[in-house]
């Protein structure tokens, strides 16, 4: 009998794989999580072992992974859980014997703007400012280096995670109600999915049959999809006839770093600033100080105290009332990725096809979605009408 402990089971790839594995009869499934908070959906479950442990708990890591033949990593969280956390979970794991590590990446390692030969998994990395992307291909770094050491290990990196319950969608659609949302270049730009069935199943070949030397995988619903075929499902659901429309250059002004420059002058001006001096003057001495200068500025004629104080402190700023929509720019940036990655190796390796296609995944979702705010009850409308 295999012993599986899925780490990250109350999240929403985690819930998935546990479901699945649960319906194999000769696997035992560890169902890890940090809090109780968000597992609901397992706890209803009675063939279930529920076990919450801290990842960054070395101790609680150990008992946890005794016995344990298999393992999945699909925790989330701090910069400390998802690097110092992870580390201890793979030490933990070749510490005891376990025969595979499956952990789940993000095809955001190859940045927001990918090149386009990451089609396929073998294009250079490059998480460029994504913080999230750095971190996950940190983590990849670190599950590589387990696999070098002994311990067998395979990376699945999803785009797109889609399907019922998917946070993803349920996110879009709000942000089409409230016009955060807009379409580029009419939607026409690629939008990588997979379904979480389709995940779990990747998860399931890679526990079972994967070659253990560390290799990344794309995995996908090995389906084309664009933003405007995703929005159009999800429109009806919104109250919206139509998404609003953005342009590439207006998604570019409000995303990009701003650049860092050091002036001397506006230090100067911020160390005497209102706000630094109100704080300093917490300290005593300090305070003496202050109040000295002040008294030198008081005697000052009327038209030089000014003129100091502009100096010091510039004209009183009025902020500017924007009457643009409140749109969420850095999600919407994720429309220039402009790339759909290959499932070809993990198909080639693992025999991987995809249960749901991406229309069935959608259709899946919007009825979850009307099933959860009671739309398909006899209440539809007034419900309707009071969301």
């Amino acid at each position: 009998m295999r012993r599986v402990a899925v780490f990250g089971a109350s999240g929403f790839a985690g819930t998935a794989i546990v479901e699945r594995l649960l319906a194999r009869h000769d696997v035992e499934v560890l169902a890890i999580i940090h809090s109780d908070g968000s597992a609901w959906r397992l706890f209803r479950r009675l063939d279930i072992t529920l076990q919450q442990v801290d990842i960054i708990s070395r101790q609680q890591v150990r008992d946890a992974l005794k016995g344990v033949t298999h393992v999945v990593n699909c925790t989330r969280g701090t910069d400390n859980v998802m690097l110092h956390g992870l580390s201890i979970l793979l030490e933990e794991a070749k510490q005891a014997g376990v025969q595979h590590f499956v952990h789940i990446s993000s095809v955001l390692i190859y940045g927001d703007k990918p090149s386009p030969d990451s089609v396929h998994e073998t294009a250079h990395t490059d998480p460029q400012t994504n913080a999230y992307g750095i971190l996950k291909l940190k983590q990849d770094q670190f599950v590589q280096a387990a696999a070098r050491a002994g311990l067998p290990s395979t990376i699945l990196c999803p785009p797109n995670i889609i399907g019922p319950s998917s946070y993803l969608l349920s996110g879009l659609i709000n942000m089409i109600k409230q016009d955060q949302f807009g379409l580029l270049d009419e939607g026409n730009t690629a939008c990588a999915t997979v379904d979480v069935a389709n995940l779990a199943k990747a998860i399931e070949l890679a526990l079972f049959n994967g070659k253990g030397d560390g290799t990344r995988y794309f995995v996908t619903d090995n389906y084309n999809t664009t933003w405007a075929e995703l929005t159009d499902y999800l429109l009806p659901l919104t109250g919206k006839t139509k998404a609003i429309s953005i342009r590439k250059q207006d998604i570019e002004r409000h995303t990009q770093v701003p650049k860092v420059s050091y002036n001397p002058l506006a230090s100067i001006k911020h160390l005497v600033g209102s706000n630094v001096r109100e704080a300093l003057r917490l300290d005593p001495m300090l305070c003496k100080i202050d109040m000295f200068f002040r008294r030198i500025v008081a005697k000052l004629p009327g038209h030089l105290e000014e003129k100091v104080r502009l100096t010091v402190e510039g004209p009183t700023s009025i902020a500017k009332v924007s009457h643009e929509a409140p749109i969420n720019w850095q999600f919407c940036s994720a429309q220039m990725r402009g790339v759909f990655h290959s499932c070809d190796l993990l198909q080639k390796d693992l025999n991987y096809t995809p249960d749901v296609t991406f229309h069935e995944s959608m259709q899946a979702y919007i009825k979850w979605h009307n099933s959860m705010r009671g739309y398909d009850t006899e209440f539809a409308s007034i419900l309707k009408r009071l969301a």
